[in-house]
């Protein structure tokens, strides 16, 4: 944030579930609530660095709905996912993000 002249007082960490690294999305929504409109980006993981935990993105596409934010999705480890009939449950939604980072495939 910093690096991008946004200033690190402008992040807000969204809490995550209990036992969990994955966003508690009634939480996000309150935070979506209070920013009235203001621009907001969201970040979300698939698959994150020290559990492989993911955010439930099919939900937070459907946010979108409600609230206006960029849906910003890192899939650098988890988009492997995709690839999987098994393990694909896990990135869906991802098509609705705005932008996304996964491994080529």
């Amino acid at each position: 944030m910093s690096m991008l002249g946004m200033g690190r007082n402008n992040m807000h960490l969204i809490p995550t579930m209990e036992g969990r690294e994955a966003i508690d999305l009634e939480k996000l929504e309150e935070s979506l609530k209070q920013l009235n409109g203001e621009p907001c980006i969201v970040v979300a993981n698939a698959g994150t660095v020290n559990t492989v935990d993911f955010d439930n993105i099919k939900e937070m596409v459907e946010l979108k709905k409600t609230y206006q934010f960029f849906l910003h999705v890192d899939g650098a480890f988890g988009g492997f996912a995709s690839c999987s009939q098994k393990y694909k449950h896990f990135v869906e939604g991802m098509d609705g993000a705005d932008s996304k980072t996964t491994p080529y495939i």
